[in-house]
């Protein structure tokens, strides 16, 4: 058989890299060899999905670990030209609105597993930690296809459908959870009794929301029955997807900045306000307003390519649903930091109004403020200054990013091109 694994591995190396490129390839491959799919669904402006691509998929003997067990695939979408083919179709199917997020599939294309966000701060190398996230889905995928059968056969205890709610949620397929909940609530119409056993209650409750506003009202209603019982982070976790979904819910489609964005936000935020008035919760949902009106400079005249302002429209919604969830001064602001260097980094790549360009040296100091030791943020900030001309600030920000990345240990390879850069702008 080894010529059989050379042969799969050299046709891998031939999809421009160790792992596939080419959605229909990906899946037909995974029907031959009759593996599931590992999918990394990325964004060209994602600043943690470049961390994976070159500390995990750069490396071939990663790659070939998960090759054992996977056909693995990635994807760009939220990326204007630069898209897989079909990327955002993809994206869509599995309801996929952060980046990166890796899908585990079927063959056939049904979902298993899902995990959000990169494991950057797990306490292991990056590889490492990847891999065992891939086993930790085929486990998944084992258990979920038991508790299936068991459904299918008509079982509706509530240990049951506990434990396959949990799994169904991680696949994003609608119909499936919209079952389960079904027999869910008949089986536990009380909120209160059913979710208080449910050891995932919040992470459940969150993806829940997440998927669907349907569940809005039910979610909604098993917080306020449990909130006499949960400590007040433990209510706010449970509230806050429930918060973000129905804020931004269809405002997709609009105008990032416009006044019909803003009025439709100050709609929302009135009626939130009107049912939860609490001073210290709708203090950082106030931060809302303050973002999207920060965002008005792509509305200004300089910035006339009406594709550029769709081109950020997903990441600044993104953007300003994080500042709301991480402002407050004891959270862990590392996720914020990436997501306003990643729309910076974007800024840089794809604009060139210089009121723009301004705002994104803005997002990257207080990406600073929340991350400093972070090099590439410096790498961001500096990339920017010579976009705008201002030699002197660029070459403090990229020696400094230079110098962080050396005290860090980091390959010379990473931070080359932030020294040919300085190069250029050196007095």
């Amino acid at each position: 058989m080894r010529w059989l694994r050379i042969a799969v591995w050299s046709l891998l190396w031939a999809q421009k890299g160790p792992y596939f490129t080419d959605i229909e390839k990906a899946f037909r491959e995974a029907r031959q060899q009759k593996k599931p799919l590992w999918v990394m669904v990325s964004a060209t402006w994602c600043g943690p999905c470049k961390v994976v691509e070159k500390q995990a998929l750069a490396k071939p003997e990663f790659v070939q670990a998960l090759a054992k067990d996977f056909v693995p695939l990635k994807v760009y979408a939220a990326s204007g030209p630069s898209n897989t083919p079909g990327g955002d179709s993809l994206a869509a199917q599995y309801g996929v609105k952060a980046f990166p997020t890796f899908l585990y599939l079927e063959p056939g294309g049904q979902a298993f597993y899902s995990h959000k966000g990169a494991p950057i701060e797990v306490g292991k190398p990056l590889p490492e930690a990847l891999l065992a996230w891939a086993q930790e889905a085929l486990q998944a995928r084992q258990t979920l296809s038991e508790l299936r059968k068991r459904f299918q056969a008509g079982e509706r205890s509530l240990d049951l459908l506990r434990s396959y709610l949990s799994y169904a949620v991680r696949t994003a397929n609608k119909e499936e959870i919209r079952q389960v909940v079904q027999a869910y609530r008949q089986q536990a119409p009380s909120p209160r009794i059913a979710w208080t056993e449910e050891a995932r209650m919040v992470e459940v409750l969150s993806e829940l929301v997440a998927l669907d506003t349907t569940y809005v009202d039910y979610v909604l209603a098993i917080a306020d029955s449990l909130r006499p019982y949960l400590m007040p982070s433990a209510f706010q976790e449970i509230y806050w997807p429930v918060v973000l979904k129905s804020l931004f819910a269809g405002l997709e489609g609009k105008a990032a900045g416009s006044t019909e964005m803003q009025d439709s936000l100050e709609q929302r935020t009135r009626r939130w306000q009107a049912r939860l008035p609490e001073a210290e919760l709708w203090g950082l949902a106030a931060q809302v307003q303050g973002a999207f009106l920060s965002l008005r400079t792509l509305r200004r005249d300089s910035v006339k390519h009406a594709e550029k302002e769709a081109y950020l429209r997903l990441p600044l919604l993104r953007l300003a649903a994080l500042w709301i969830q991480f402002y407050s001064a004891d959270t862990n602001k590392a996720p914020l930091a990436e997501e306003l260097n990643s729309l910076a980094w974007k800024v840089y790549e794809e604009v060139q109004a210089s009121d723009l360009i301004w705002a994104a040296v803005g997002w990257a100091q207080y990406a600073l403020a929340c991350a400093p030791q972070a090099w590439h943020i410096w790498d961001t900030l500096g990339a920017l200054y010579v976009k705008l001309n201002r030699p002197r600030e660029a070459a403090q920000a990229l020696r400094k990013a230079i110098s962080l990345a050396e005290s860090q240990g980091l390959p010379p390879e990473e931070y080359q091109s932030t020294r040919e850069l300085l190069q250029k702008v050196q007095p």
